[in-house]
Parts: structure tokens; sequence; C-alpha cells
């Protein structure tokens, strides 16, 4: 199987739809020697955050000596970023050779009357084998929707689950209340595993305790109150764009991405890593620091041009994400024009998002995404947009979207979907050559 036949198959399992459940991939795992078995993992569940929470404690854990494995979804520069080892996606011919592998697992399912895998559980089974191939001795993993019945809940023993926010998305899988919606983010905990809340709903809270206690999970509440910010040192455009603070013991952490939710999502890096140092992990508070530092996280409030006018690349796609992306903006640019480029999947709360941005955004130029299938097509957008009482401009191309904005802004920020952000990086690098 080459590259090319490897992104066919996995086009072809993507028809399956989403499965709900771990017995499809029980099976498929029971037949590649249940490589999860051998691995030692942190694992993550939350409404927002995630990755975020994944890129800080993968690389304080790296730079600390650990070969430390990532499972990411969803992705957005390339589709094997998914699978890393050391921040390294999976190459191409081990992309090939774990497909090869799996795809005759899968034939053996189907001849005995299984049902197909998804293709998240076939890109969860392929992570499993990667990282054991790669003798990883830690693998830091996000659900892809929810928790208990995540592919990725397949996992017996994890040393922390990090619950990070639990907020309204993927209503339709999961539940339409925020009981509903922890309870299945809940599902991840495990006997053993130290449990990190983030700032979570006390409802939420709540139910995570209860059901934490027949377990005897070492909990781990981060305290809040002890954040010290620091002022930059250096006068700068570029140390606009890092944020420096104190937290209980450690000093002047530096972190690149923006907006106080960020600094949050560190904090549950901190805590993560202070739950495995408890364990043995010989990890120091400069080794954090070193990693908080070096931790880059493509779409996440990213500055990739600073002036004339300055641009940002923002994944924001629900109401909770557009609230931080909203406060953010407010606190770096009070006074500038806002315009955004928006393309939105028709499942999201779409008027709630508006609602968040509406103070700070003078206009909006609306495209259709990609996934023709999920997207909300631009001029439905628009609609949205104007009754939300913010201009709005429908175009047929990112590109279009992209070369008004730019005239119009001081600040342009592209948000509403990860899935269009690439190719807006790649639009802007190619009008500066």
């Amino acid at each position: 199987m080459n590259y090319k036949e490897a992104k066919t198959y996995l086009q072809e399992a993507s028809k399956s739809g989403i499965t709900l459940g771990l017995d499809s991939i029980k099976n498929l795992l029971q037949e590649l020697g249940n490589p999860q078995d051998a691995l030692k993992f942190i694992h993550i569940a939350g409404t927002n955050g995630k990755g975020s929470v994944l890129a800080y404690t993968s690389t304080i854990l790296e730079l600390a000596g650990y070969k430390t494995g990532r499972y990411i979804s969803p992705t957005v520069q390339t589709y094997r970023e998914r699978i890393q080892v050391n921040r390294t996606n999976i190459s191409k011919r081990d992309f090939c050779a774990g497909l090869s592998t799996i795809k005759k697992a899968i034939e053996k399912m189907t001849n005995l009357g299984r049902p197909h895998p998804s293709i998240f559980e076939i890109e969860t089974a392929l992570g499993f084998w990667h990282f054991k191939n790669q003798g990883c001795d830690i693998v830091i993993m996000e659900t892809g929707m929810g928790g208990a019945t995540d592919a990725t809940n397949i996992i017996k023993n994890p040393l922390a689950c990090i619950f990070t926010t639990v907020s309204r998305d993927h209503m339709e899988f999961l539940g339409d209340t925020i009981a509903d919606l922890t309870h299945a983010k809940a599902g991840i905990i495990k006997p053993g595993a130290h449990l990190i809340y983030g700032k979570l709903p006390e409802e939420s809270l709540k139910i995570l305790k209860n059901l934490a206690q027949p377990h005897q999970n070492a909990q781990h509440m981060p305290d809040w109150e002890s954040i010290v910010m620091q002022k930059q040192k250096s006068p700068d455009a570029a140390a606009t764009f890092t944020q420096t603070f104190n937290y209980k013991e450690i000093n002047d952490i530096t972190i690149h991405l923006l907006g106080e939710h960020q600094i949050t999502n560190a904090i549950l890096s901190i805590e993560a890593v202070k739950s495995l140092r408890d364990r043995g992990f010989p990890i120091t508070d400069e080794q954090i620091k070193a990693g908080l530092a070096a931790t880059n996280w493509f779409g996440r409030i990213t500055v990739i041009k600073e002036k004339n006018p300055t641009i940002i690349l923002d994944g924001a796609h629900n109401q909770e994400a557009m609230a931080a992306l909203a406060k953010t903006l407010k606190k770096l640019f009070p006074t500038k024009t806002i315009i955004g480029v928006m393309g939105v999947f028709k499942d999201k709360e779409i008027d709630n998002m508006l609602a968040e941005i509406k103070p700070l955004i003078h206009k909006i130029h609306a495209i259709s995404l990609p996934d023709a299938k999920r997207t909300l097509e631009a001029k439905e957008l628009a609609t949205h947009i104007k009754q939300a009482g913010i201009l709005a401009e429908t175009h047929k191309t990112l590109e279009s979207a992209m070369e008004t904005a730019i005239k119009e802004a001081e600040v342009l920020v592209v948000f509403g979907s990860l899935s269009h952000l690439d190719d807006a990086q790649n639009w802007v690098y190619e009008s500066r050559k």
C-alpha cells in the first residue's frame, strides 16, 4: 500500500460514519495484539482546550527527556499530524505500513461477520500501533468526542485524566444538557488515574467528583488564585504576543499562546506533570518552564502577521471558544478595526457564537468550508451574520474573502473552524512574496 492508496482506503472507510461504543475498536486492537496495553497515557477530555493542554503537556515531557506520543483530533495542516512522536508526524512509510497491517486485521474481522470499524477507530488503532513501535515512554491523547464511548477510551490505566471544559457542543451525540455532556466526558475516569480539573461548571465538577469516589482517584484542583501576571519586560512588538506569569512556586512562566484561557490550559498541564512527578517521574520546574515556553499550537489565536494589518487565525467553532477569542481581541486591540473571515459547520450554534463576537467586530466576510456535506453555505451564514447586527459580505472562495478583508482591516481574524486556517495561512504567505 502506497500513500495514495492509504489515503483512498481511509476515504472509503469514512463512509462507515461515526461509531459510538467500544466493541469495534476492541475487536480491531485484539487482532493487532493490543498495542495500547504496552503504553502509558495521559487522557484529555473536554469541549475546548484539549489540544492546547496536549501540546503543553507533551512538549514539557519531551524536553524532560521522555519519548512522547501525541494523538490529536482534528488536524489542521496535514492529515499525518494527528499521530506524532516528539512533535514529528508519523512518516508516510510508517503510515502506509500501519494501515496495511490494520487493513488485514479488518478483513479478518469482516470475514467473521463483525462490523467494519469507523475511520476514527482505524486512526486510533494506527496511533497505538505507531506509538508502540516507536517505543514511546508516554502518550498524550485527546478524546475525539465525549469520552465514555470514544474509541480512545479503550485504554485501561491512564496515569492522569484531564478535564478541560464542559460546554454545549456535539449535542446530537452526547446529550442536550451540561449533565449529559459531563457524564459522557467522565467516562474516561479509571481506577488509579490522577484527575485534573479545569474551570468547569459547578454542576460538572460535582458530577466528576462523585463519579471518581468509588475509584478513590487522587484529585487535583488548580489554585487559580495563585496566578500572578507579570508585566512584559520587553517593549518590542513581539512581546505583545506572549504572556508571562507566576503559578504557585514557579516564577516567570512564559507562553506564546494568547488569551487568558491559555494560561488556564498551561496550568492544567503543570498540574498534570506534577501528578506524574508524584508518581516517580523526575521532571524539574525548569523543564516545565522550558516546555511551556517551547509550545506552539497552530490555529489557537495564532498571529501570522503582526501589523499592516495584524492577521490572526483561530479555530473558534463554538460559543465558549468564541467568547475566549472575543475576550482576547478586546484586550489586545481595544481601538482597532477588526474584520473577520468566517466559515462554520451547520451543526454549530451559530447565533450564540455571533453574539459573542458582535461587540468587537466591524464586518464578517462569509465563506463556505471545504467539507461540502457539513458546511453552512456562505449565503446562509451571511444571513445569520446580518441578523446578529453585523455587516456581512459573501464570497465564493477563501481567497476572495481574504483579498477584500485585508484591505479593510487593522486586525483581520479568520475563525469559525479549524478546517480552513491552513489555506488562509498559505494565502497570506504567498501574497507576501
